[in-house]
Order: C-alpha cells, then sequence, then structure tokens
C-alpha cells in the first residue's frame, strides 16, 4: 500500500507492485512457508534514500524446519483495509456518474495515463467513449501508445482544429493544475474533473 496517495480514490493500490503488507501479514505469510523472523526495520522517513515509498519494511528471515501456523491477521489490519476501501467507493461512483454523462460521440482527450487511467477502465465505461487522443505531462510516456493512439503532451491545436470536443482529466493528484492549463479554454471544449477541487 502506498501511503503517500492516501487521498486519492483508490491511490494506495498500485498495480506496478503488490506491497500489501503489515509486519504482521508479512510476519504470517512467512512463517506459512516456513521461515522465522530474525530482524525487522520499518522506516518512515520520506528524505531516505530509498527509491520505494514509505513506510517501508525492511526484514531478515531464517529457514526453520517446521512452519509456524499462526492466528488470523489482526482485526484492527483487515479493519483499517476495508474502512480505506469503503470510504472510496463513495468516489468511484461519483467518477462514474462522470463518465457516463460524457456522450458516446463526443471526441474526447483523456489527460492522464497513469495507475489512475487503469483503475478507471477497470470500474467504468471510459473505454466504451469515443477516446480520440491521450496527453500526459510525463515526457516518458510520450510517443507511447495507447488503445492504438499516441501519447502527446497537450497541444491546444487539438481544441482549436475540432480534433478534441472536450477532456477528461484522469489523475487526482494532478487535476487542480491541470484544470488551471484548461480553464482558458472551456468556452470551446468541456473539461470534465473527477473529484472536488
Amino acid at each position: 500500500m502506498d501511503c503517500k496517495f492516501i487521498e486519492e480514490p483508490f491511490g494506495m493500490f498500485c498495480d506496478e507492485h503488490v506491497n500489501c503488507f503489515t509486519l504482521e501479514s508479512l510476519n504470517y505469510m512467512m512463517n506459512s512457508l516456513g521461515f522465522q523472523l530474525i530482524s525487522s526495520n520499518i522506516i518512515y522517513d520520506s528524505y531516505s534514500n530509498i527509491t520505494a515509498a514509505n513506510p517501508c519494511i525492511s526484514t531478515i528471515w531464517k529457514k526453520i524446519n517446521k512452519p509456524i501456523i499462526r492466528k488470523k491477521v489482526s482485526q484492527k489490519a483487515e479493519e483499517a483495509l476495508k474502512g480505506y476501501i469503503n470510504g472510496n467507493v463513495q468516489a468511484l461512483e461519483n467518477a462514474q456518474g462522470i463518465i457516463n454523462s460524457i456522450g458516446g460521440e463526443e471526441k474526447l482527450a483523456v489527460w492522464g495515463v497513469g495507475n489512475h487511467l487503469s483503475m478507471l477502465f477497470a470500474n467504468t465505461e471510459l473505454m466504451q467513449k469515443n477516446i480520440v487522443k491521450f496527453y500526459d505531462s510525463d515526457m516518458k510516456k510520450c510517443s507511447l501508445t495507447l488503445m492504438n493512439k499516441k501519447i502527446t503532451a497537450f497541444t491546444d491545436d487539438d481544441i482549436a482544429n475540432g480534433v478534441v470536443e472536450s477532456i477528461l482529466i484522469s489523475t487526482y493528484t494532478a487535476q487542480i493544475p491541470i484544470k488551471v492549463v484548461l480553464d482558458k479554454y472551456k468556452s470551446k471544449c468541456n473539461v470534465y474533473t473527477l473529484y472536488n477541487d
């Protein structure tokens, strides 16, 4: 779970890694595989040189002869995870409603092609919309393709030339700065945001 995205709906879940462990749940899994914990360290320092998100659990294990059977992971950890998921259901339902309101023939550009977009593709009808362009501010993604369309940086030429009629901002963390960029085009282009500013 990636705590730096705790405010983003479902942002703590990242499809690039499976990091859904507390020290207790990691210990439970490793014990069931026949390993015993020797040493552990939980790092919360956001200024450390660890490239992964924080907190980070560093552990050392020893292989033992017989797996240790442990009780279920604590009720508190399970409740916290369920609470996080349930707390985001309303945000997802709101996003589904906004996406459903986009006309089927509307020439739509989507700005933001990261994990957030993957979550929207999996949980909404966005893929059924008339997506004509993908924009991203990360130049490393530009020139890649998605749905057989080249990912590019935003250009207002697409609006001026009628290539794009509307833009969906598909990011929680950068929604506000992207909306500021697009505010001057509101008279020529529909701008869809999924979250309250």
